[in-house]
């Protein structure tokens, strides 16, 4: 008998005895070290699961006592029910509702999950079931929690994910803004400023992201596209945008990975030169970043600086997204530690936005 490719799971006894009949019909027999007989598997030349080799080896899948008479090769849990946790965005303090189905799984566990700092999920244990129809939770930190859910079984482990996003009630009309800072809800534009060509010359509204950075597209982030924004002072810009059905599973910069995710790149445009103030955010001049208290949706830096966001991803180092949520990207040319101190070092000095700064932005 030549060598057992693969061998069967582990036996607890002292000793094993594999035999092979010699012959047109073999037979894998495995018995204990007295001689008794545990199991008999049947081999053939052509069954998936339990061959005799052109080379004589014998090859067994070990899934099951009669493995060798039907069947597949054993495979990593899959999910029928991935992982949904609804509603996706809730106020602080609020419940949310946690369903998934796996299959083929030995056991499931908690693995990979991102909670916002400070905060904890008592019913999101280390041990999970392979099924749940109903995991209720409550969510007491403002913030993005990214629940994963890990399955496994001896061949390997398959993962399903789900974000929620927690806010701080939803009362967008109790925001406000730093700094006494007002809302500009349009610019004059000029077919000169970069990118913004198609917009024409005249009034634009300045409200909705895809407006400016759309680029004719209708769904949000619109990687070809760019635009300028010309701020004026005392005033924040805020673009809105729904994330849709986007996640960082199929969107993202080279091959769909779930750990890969867009940008805004963006930089100082001509010679209006600044320091922008960026935020994403639930509401409207919302600089305060309650999205994630590590300082991850909000970013103040010069030319080349780039907020990072991802939708669905597992990767910490990133502003959270939730899919199918409306959120604002915010802009204003002020400090936020000192936020009554304009941070606009070269204003325009033309006609269409005198005193403003331009800021060019590309999704990437």
């Amino acid at each position: 008998m030549k060598a057992l490719h693969r061998v069967l799971p582990a036996v607890a006894i002292a000793a094993l005895m594999l035999i092979a009949s010699v012959g047109q019909s073999e037979t894998l027999i495995l018995k204990r070290a007295d001689g008794s007989t545990i199991t008999t598997f049947p081999l053939s030349t052509s069954h998936p699961l339990c061959t005799v080799t052109s080379a004589g080896d014998i090859e067994v899948w070990p899934q099951s006592d009669n493995a060798c008479t039907g069947g597949t090769p054993p495979t990593a849990p899959t999910f029928p029910t991935p992982l949904n946790i609804t509603p996706a965005v809730i106020a602080v303090g609020g419940t949310v509702t946690a369903t998934w189905a796996s299959a083929g799984a030995t056991s499931c566990s908690n693995a990979g999950t991102i909670l916002p700092n400070g905060a904890s999920v008592g019913n999101w244990s280390a041990s999970l079931p392979p099924t749940s129809s109903g995991l209720v939770m409550t969510l007491g930190t403002v913030g993005s929690y990214t629940f994963v859910i890990a399955c496994t079984n001896a061949t390997g482990t398959t993962t399903s994910q789900k974000l929620v996003t927690v806010n701080d009630g939803g009362a967008c009309s109790g925001v406000v803004p730093i700094g006494g800072l007002t809302r500009q809800t349009s610019f004059n534009n000029t077919t000169a400023l970069q990118l913004n060509t198609e917009l024409g010359n005249g009034p634009v509204t300045a409200t909705d992201y895809l407006v400016i950075f759309g680029n004719g597209s209708t769904t949000f982030p619109s990687r070809s596209g760019g635009g300028t924004l010309p701020v004026m002072p005392g005033k924040f810009i805020a673009l809105q945008f729904n994330t849709g059905t986007l996640n960082s599973a199929n969107y993202g910069v080279g091959p769909p990975n779930p750990n890969r995710f867009g940008n805004f790149g963006y930089s100082t445009a001509g010679a209006n030169n600044g320091d922008p103030l960026v935020a994403i955010s639930l509401c409207p001049g919302d600089f305060s970043n309650t999205l994630n208290p590590a300082g991850l949706c909000r970013i103040q830096a010069g030319e080349g600086a780039t907020p990072i966001w991802g939708v669905n991803s597992t990767d910490p180092l990133l502003c959270q997204l939730a899919e199918n949520t409306v959120y604002y990207l915010n802009v204003a040319y002020v400090n936020f530690a000192n936020p009554t101190a304009s941070t606009c070092a070269n204003p325009d000095q033309g006609t269409a936005n005198p005193g403003s700064c331009h800021w060019f932005m590309s999704p990437r």
